[in-house]
């Protein structure tokens, strides 16, 4: 998985799928943006997530 010419190959049909998906309709700028919105708002749980347990583990606490 880490030769390049497969990494290439799969980064083009990716970018072809893309495309398709795109004319087809599937996908519009508004789709994107909620993809966005989703994406920051998991990563803001996750960050939120990590902070708490890593506090409450410190060892200052203990």
């Amino acid at each position: 998985m880490k030769d390049p010419k497969w990494q290439g190959q799969v980064r083009h049909l990716l970018t072809l799928l893309g495309g398709i998906f795109v004319m087809l309709g599937w996908i519009d700028q508004e789709a994107v943006d909620q993809l966005i919105v989703l994406i920051l708002q998991g990563i803001g749980v996750i960050m939120t997530v990590i902070g708490f347990f890593k506090s409450w583990r410190a060892p200052e606490k203990q």
